[in-house]
């Protein structure tokens, strides 16, 4: 969703007297000098997370604002009951070079134009709305729920040996921890009344450092 790449520049004077702490601009690697204006909207997003104030002079990093605002409204939309589930691949912290670009004219329509998510900045953005249960690996997840058995069930209700072999296929992509098992993180909102931990997310913790 609108995945902007920034990069952390060294704090300009006329900055620093409006009180800022930090100073950012787009990544404008390869872009032409005459071209190099930083927008006004790549100074604001970074603000929104302390942990950025963290990161060198110097480094690049990818904010998606229109990820964190979905994730914002869905935490309202549940306030008083109901429950979420953001799955996508990525990890609980910040990235700097996860886009993956391809020729979009090579097949219109059916390119996949993305980055990984930092569930972090998700979490994050729903403080004061909803909680946050995890993000955990999506093996860890579906396995906690009943994997196993509802595999064996389907291997065994299978009409023949290859019909069987491409539900192990499946089922073993899906948790390879050398793939999506790993790469695929599975975040849940509750309302913030939600005192207790929900299965199978661990006890809440704090956001983690970039």
């Amino acid at each position: 969703m609108n995945m902007r790449e920034l990069q952390k520049q060294a704090l300009e004077p006329e900055v620093k007297k409006l009180g800022a702490s930090i100073s950012w601009g787009d990544d404008l690697t390869g872009v032409p000098e005459f071209d190099r204006e930083p927008s006004f909207i790549s100074r604001l997003l970074p603000a929104s997370s302390d942990r950025f104030e963290k990161i060198p002079v110097g480094s690049r990093l990818e904010v998606s604002p229109e990820s964190s605002k979905a994730v914002r409204e869905m935490g309202k939309l549940i306030q008083n009951g109901g429950a979420g589930l953001v799955i996508d691949y990525g990890a609980d912290r910040v990235f700097s070079d996860s886009m993956r670009i391809v020729d979009i004219f090579q097949n219109p329509g059916k390119c996949d134009l993305t980055a990984n998510v930092d569930f972090a900045y998700l979490r994050e953005s729903l403080e004061g709305v909803a909680s946050a249960q995890g993000p955990i690996t999506q093996a860890k997840f579906l396995l906690s729920l009943g994997l196993e058995p509802r595999l064996a069930k389907l291997i065994s209700s299978a009409r023949d040996e290859e019909r069987r072999q491409r539900i192990r296929d499946g089922a073993m992509r899906l948790i390879n921890t050398s793939g999506m098992g790993n790469q695929y993180q599975v975040m849940g909102i509750v309302p913030e009344k939600v005192a207790a931990d929900v299965y199978p997310f661990p006890p809440a913790s704090k956001v983690l450092k970039p």
